[in-house]
């Protein structure tokens, strides 16, 4: 299943809500990472996640954030494998996982991202899929870092007891 038309729906929510009913940043840490900077994560999506966990489990987001971490660096590997045994179908399976993984807690920009990336591996094409690799790091780095915040500055009973 594509998932490209969720990403650009996402996308243009965003765009259509920029500054209409912005976060507050003294409640979200979404907006004070980088000040001026556009946040790495969607803050429409971070609070579905965050209802969610609400009503069902409340270390939910928690253990969803965890694994994206988690298969997300290995997925980051296995596209650096993929490029350097020039496997263009296992860069474009790869990209494509990402890209979902990606959409799913809000992660819009990684999401683009691993389409082209996908796009590329489609194409069968090894133009610029080293530079998108690169981005995809420096933007996963960006999510690890908010949602590093995000667990910081969570209320969960879970999380108050792991610290």
């Amino acid at each position: 299943k594509e998932h490209g038309g969720e990403t650009q729906q996402y996308h243009a929510k965003n765009e259509k809500t920029a500054g209409v009913g912005t976060v507050d940043s003294s409640s979200s840490p979404l907006s004070s990472f980088s000040p001026g900077a556009p946040s790495a994560l969607n803050a429409d999506a971070v609070a579905r996640l965050r209802a969610l966990g609400k009503a069902t489990e409340p270390s939910l987001m928690s253990k969803i954030f965890t694994s994206f971490l988690d298969e997300g660096a290995e997925r980051i590997n296995i596209l650096r494998t993929s490029l350097d045994g020039s496997d263009a179908e296992l860069l474009r399976k790869t990209a494509h996982t990402l890209r979902g993984a990606s959409v799913s807690i809000g992660a819009l920009h990684m999401a683009e991202l691993a389409q082209q990336l996908e796009a590329l591996g489609k194409a069968r094409s090894a133009a610029g899929t080293v530079a998108l690799i690169e981005q995809i790091e420096g933007e996963f780095e960006r999510v690890k870092a908010e949602i590093a915040e995000l667990d910081m500055q969570s209320e969960s009973p879970f999380d108050k007891a792991r610290s």
